[in-house]
C-alpha cells in the first residue's frame, strides 16, 4: 500500500517528486555493503509526525493531537506510544450546510484529491477509514489534511466534453432560456410572460469591432445602434436582464431609457443565485487574470486555478460522473476595502454595472462556505459550483 506524507503545496510545485527522487539518489550512493552498514553506530531519533518513517495510525494521532486545545504531557516512547487520553465524542462537521469532504478529480492522472478539515481526521471518520483502506497519499496542510486517491469507475472523457467552455455556455443559455420564460413580481401584482430569451454579449464588444472587418465601416451602423430587446422579450446576462421599461412591473423602479436593467434576485424567478455567479465569474476570467468583489468592507481578490470536476460528500458514495458538477477553482485573498483618508463614508465598491451588492456578497458567501482550507501561497483555495 502506497502512504505519502509532505503538504498540498509540495504537490502543487512538484517539490515532493523532486526531494523524493533525491532521497533515494543518496540512499543508493551511500550504500557500501553490508559490512559497512553493520559498522555504523545507530542513532537514535525522536519520533517525528506526518513524516514516512512513522506509522500511519501516528500520523493519525499527531493530527488528532492537534486539534485538541490542551498541552500534551505524555510524549511518544521508543518502542511504543503513551498517547494523551483525547475525547471519545466525535461528530461529522458540516460547513455551513455543506458536508464534511470535497472530492476533487484530477483527470490527468485518474485520480482524486479528498479534503478533510484537520478536527475530521480521524479513525472514527468512516470515509478516512475507507480512503486509507486503499492505495494513497496524504498532504498535511496547516488546517486541513488532503487525500489523494484513485478514482472509481469514472467516463473521463463525459467530463473533458461537459468542462469544455462551449458545452458550458450553451447549457448555460438553454437554461435561461426555460427559466425567463416567466418573471414574477415579488409582490406577484405582475408577470412577465416572456417570448424571447437572448443572450447578451460581453462588456467590451465593441473593441473587437475591428477584428471582425477590415473596415470600421462595414459595421458603423451596428455601433450606432443601441441593443434593445424583441417586443415581449428580454435580453440577460449573467446576474441581470433588460426589459423594455414599458413592461417594467409599476412596483418596481423602472429606467428612464428606452430599456431598464433588473438583477434576479429583484424578481421571482427559478434562477439558481449559485450558478448564476458560476457563469459570471466563468466569463469574467476569460479575458481577466484577476477579479475583484467588495464585500461588508472587505476586498475579495480572485485567482482562476482551473476548472474542474468536483463531488460533496463521502467519496465511497461517488458512482459514476453524473454524481459530479462542474467547478471553478479559485484562490482567492481578502483585505479591508479602500477607504479614502479624512472620509467617514463607507469603503467604496466597485462601479461595474454587471453585478450589484447582493450577489458580492453571494460570492464571498461561497467562498467561505465552499472553502477547502487549503492555500496556495497566502491564498486560500475553494470552489465556485455550476449548481
Amino acid at each position: 500500500m502506497e502512504k505519502r506524507y509532505g503538504t498540498l503545496s509540495d504537490y502543487f510545485l512538484g517539490i515532493a517528486e523532486t526531494r523524493r527522487q533525491g532521497a533515494q539518489t543518496e540512499r543508493s550512493c551511500g550504500r557500501s555493503g553490508e559490512s559497512h552498514r553493520s559498522k555504523q553506530t545507530p542513532q537514535k531519533r525522536r519520533p517525528q509526525p506526518a513524516t514516512a518513517s512513522n506509522t500511519q495510525d501516528t500520523l493519525i494521532y499527531h493530527i488528532a493531537a492537534q486539534t485538541e486545545n490542551k498541552s500534551v504531557t505524555n510524549r511518544m516512547k521508543h518502542g511504543g506510544a503513551e498517547r494523551p487520553s483525547l475525547k471519545k465524542k466525535f461528530f461529522t462537521f458540516h460547513y455551513m450546510g455543506r458536508a464534511s469532504s470535497w472530492v476533487e478529480i484530477l483527470q490527468g492522472i485518474s485520480a482524486a484529491f479528498v479534503y478533510f478539515r484537520k478536527s475530521e481526521f480521524h479513525r472514527q471518520n468512516e470515509e478516512v477509514e475507507h480512503l486509507l483502506s486503499a492505495p494513497h497519499e496524504i498532504y498535511v496542510e496547516e488546517n486541513a489534511v488532503v487525500v489523494k486517491t484513485k478514482l472509481p469507475a469514472i467516463n473521463l472523457e463525459k467530463l473533458d466534453e461537459r468542462m469544455s467552455q462551449i458545452r458550458i455556455s450553451g447549457d448555460f443559455e438553454e437554461y435561461m432560456r426555460k427559466e425567463l420564460r416567466k418573471i414574477a413580481c415579488r409582490c406577484s401584482c405582475t408577470v412577465l410572460k416572456n417570448e424571447s430569451a437572448l443572450r447578451a454579449p460581453e462588456d467590451g464588444w465593441e473593441e473587437l469591432v475591428d477584428i471582425w472587418s477590415c473596415h470600421n465601416r462595414e459595421f458603423s451602423r451596428l455601433l450606432e445602434n443601441r441593443m434593445v430587446p424583441r417586443p415581449g422579450g428580454v435580453i440577460y446576462g449573467s446576474l441581470w436582464f433588460a426589459v423594455s421599461s414599458s413592461r417594467v412591473p409599476k412596483c418596481m423602479e423602472r429606467s428612464r431609457e428606452e430599456t431598464t436593467r433588473v438583477f434576479y434576485n429583484k424578481v421571482c424567478t427559478e434562477i439558481s443565485e449559485s450558478r448564476a455567479v458560476f457563469h459570471y465569474l466563468f466569463d469574467l476570467f476569460q479575458r481577466e487574470k484577476r477579479v475583484e468583489v467588495d464585500s461588508r468592507g472587505q476586498t475579495y481578490t480572485m485567482k482562476l486555478i482551473e476548472t474542474c470536476s468536483v463531488y460533496n460528500g463521502p467519496f465511497y458514495y461517488l458512482k459514476s460522473e453524473e454524481d459530479l458538477v462542474n467547478a471553478l477553482k479559485i484562490a482567492f485573498s481578502v483585505k479591508e476595502s479602500y477607504v479614502e483618508e479624512n472620509s467617514n463614508s463607507a469603503p467604496r465598491r466597485k462601479t461595474s454595472t454587471d453585478i450589484n451588492e447582493h450577489f458580492s456578497d453571494l460570492i464571498a458567501d461561497l467562498l467561505k462556505e465552499n472553502t477547502t482550507h487549503t492555500q496556495i501561497g497566502k491564498e486560500e483555495v475553494s470552489f465556485i459550483l455550476q449548481q
